[in-house]
């Protein structure tokens, strides 16, 4: 584009903060700062942004007659420099323009280069199921909400239910502040595998114990073709993906392959994960710690769908809940895995969504804890 005719294109300033120091005036914006010289460069870039204020805009020539002719290269290289740092935005351009009223949350997507806040985002349009009743799910449902995604389902399925959640019967009690506001209410589980739509993401959730608990629906997600997020609180531990994309990434059955394969004993783990449910009431759980996986998991989920250039394929974020301390573990592909694997597993059971009941193997669990025999 000419500069003519970018002069006649109409701009608007962006909210921005003015801080006059000496020898010149620093203007922020977010994470962005830079300083502009000049004893009056306070005032200058002042009444230009004020001006710029309007949403109907103003044109940089309009602009430049607000100053003396003297001051014309100082106004173009400020005007320039604004531009240059997207807080002097053009009106109606081939982008989302920020709102008339930002949010912390609008200014944040605009550090991180999208205009429009979350609204211009992915995420916000993307159905996500959580599976899980428990401490994690509540949390994220809220911290999603907030930060604008509009389409988030919580599915009560009964092997990932924190007890303390629910009262005699088979109902989750849900009053007295156990639930956030302003979102839906948990789905049962026997309802949500009616429906016919599938989501866009699903995350599996327990923060009673170890991501092996998640396995089978890392199974069905790989075999839907969905986005799945597995996240858990074990022992002082949060877990936090890997984020699987099925067919590009690393599923949760290769690191948990990965893991056996590392360990001198797998088998005793193995076993507490298969009886994490029965043994939830004497896990050790802190009431941080299930609220801190959640929003490093809506983060996780935040940059997988809104800011993809700063995802990072086939990883896995372990906190450590007690000492506040946070590892980033690559995680890699397994060839041969039975699940994600080139093709080489085929399934024993039925994972139809209408069907699946967790699979074979969480079903003998369940009989398992509840003392019922195999049909």
């Amino acid at each position: 584009m000419t500069g003519q005719n970018d002069g006649g294109r109409r701009l608007r300033c962006l909210p921005t903060q003015l801080t006059p120091v000496d020898g010149g005036v620093i203007i922020s914006r977010g994470a962005t700062s830079f300083v502009a010289q000049g004893e009056q460069a306070a005032e200058a870039a002042r009444r230009l942004m004020t001006a710029a204020l309007d949403p109907e805009g103003i044109t940089a020539a309009e602009l430049a007659a607000l100053f003396p002719p003297a001051d014309a290269d100082a106004v173009n290289r400020l005007v320039s420099a604004l531009k240059a740092k997207r807080i002097l935005v053009p009106v109606n351009g081939s982008g989302p323009s920020a709102p008339a009223e930002e949010s912390a949350l609008d200014v944040f997507y605009w550090t991180l280069g999208v205009n429009g806040g979350p609204e211009a985002g992915r995420l916000a349009r993307t159905p996500v199921v959580i599976i899980g009743l428990n401490g994690i799910s509540r949390r994220m449902v809220a911290a999603l909400a907030e930060g604008g995604a509009r389409n988030v389902t919580v599915v009560d399925f009964p092997l990932l239910r924190n007890l303390t959640m629910f009262g005699k019967g088979d109902e989750p009690d849900l009053d007295g502040g156990r639930w956030p506001g302003g979102v839906s209410a948990p789905v049962p589980y026997s309802r949500w595998k009616e429906g016919e739509s599938s989501p866009g993401a699903m995350v599996g959730t327990c923060d009673f114990g170890g991501p092996a608990i998640l396995r089978d629906w890392n199974r069905y997600a790989v075999a839907e073709k969905i986005f799945f997020l597995p996240v858990t609180v074990n022992r002082g531990t949060g877990l936090i993906g890997p984020l699987v994309a099925p067919g590009e990434t690393p599923c949760l059955e290769c690191l948990l392959v990965r893991e056996n394969a590392n360990l001198t004993a797998p088998a005793p783990l193995r076993a507490l994960d298969a009886q994490a449910f029965a043994g939830q009431l004497v896990a050790p759980l802190h009431p941080t710690m299930a609220p801190m996986a959640a929003d490093a998991a809506v983060m996780e989920l935040t940059r997988f769908f809104d800011f993809p250039w700063l995802w990072r394929k086939g990883t896995a974020t372990e906190m450590d809940l007690v000492a506040t301390a946070v590892r980033r573990h690559t995680v890699y592909k397994i060839p041969r895995c039975p699940v994600c694997g080139n093709g080489q597993y085929r399934s024993p059971f039925n994972i139809q969504k209408e069907e699946f009941d967790g699979g074979y193997s969480l079903i003998q669990r369940l009989q398992e804890l509840s003392g019922v025999p195999d049909a």
